[in-house]
């Protein structure tokens, strides 16, 4: 059994605690939604997570967040693991929708091969803390956080609702908090570095495969 330190939890933010457990609204800023899209967001704001994961999330990325799930349980509580998840989930799905129904512009669109390149960087941070647990590496990889943070909220910016920006602070300052980062990347961590191990594993399989996330 692995033992929890007495670690501050995760610091969730009350927009998005509050919002898990109601209904999505299908409030967008942009207007020209064909009406099979906005059907479909308001489908997705309604479906459960565990739904909406087996159907817009990848297996690979499944897998992913199931790890992110047991590294948050072991750092704060399942009750906090649950929240993130489904935050991301529902962030995940709404961009989803959009990108597959082609609604992100050109410059949109560079922003998300922007926000690409920067998980490789995370991918390649991960490794080297995992490798080092350097407290160099852990101020880079922290660094990228945000900076996928940053490009995150100016990809949705035009297209969902506040909300939406509110997630995406709380998935963020959740996984870049330096607390939690020392813990899941401890190397006396038996638990935590046997789930790292299959992160950083996946992340390079990944990377090495295909070179796309």
């Amino acid at each position: 059994m692995s033992s929890k330190t007495n670690s501050a939890p995760l610091k969730f933010t009350g927009k998005a605690s509050e919002s898990e457990d109601e209904d999505e609204e299908v409030t967008t800023k942009t207007t020209s939604l064909n009406p099979s899209t906005c059907l479909q967001k308001n489908i997705a704001g309604k479906l459960s997570s565990k739904f909406m994961a087996k159907v817009f999330i990848k297996e690979k990325n499944n897998q992913r967040l199931d790890n992110l799930h047991k590294l948050v349980c072991n750092y704060s509580s399942k009750k906090d693991a649950d929240k993130l998840i489904k935050a991301i989930i529902k962030t995940s799905v709404k961009s989803s929708i959009l990108y597959r129904s082609e609604l992100f512009n050109e410059d949109e669109l560079q922003l998300i091969k922007e926000f690409q390149n920067q998980f490789r960087l995370f991918a390649e941070s991960s490794t080297k803390l995992y490798q080092t647990n350097s407290k160099d590496e852990q101020s880079v990889l922290i660094r990228v956080l945000k900076e996928c943070q940053n490009l995150s909220h100016k990809i949705i910016s035009t297209h969902l609702a506040n909300k939406y920006h509110a997630k995406i602070d709380f998935i963020f300052d959740s996984v870049s908090n330096l607390q939690f980062i020392e813990q899941i990347f401890d190397p006396l961590s038996k638990a935590n570095r046997l789930i790292m191990k299959e992160v950083v594993d996946d992340l390079n399989s990944q990377f090495l495969a295909d070179n796309s996330f």
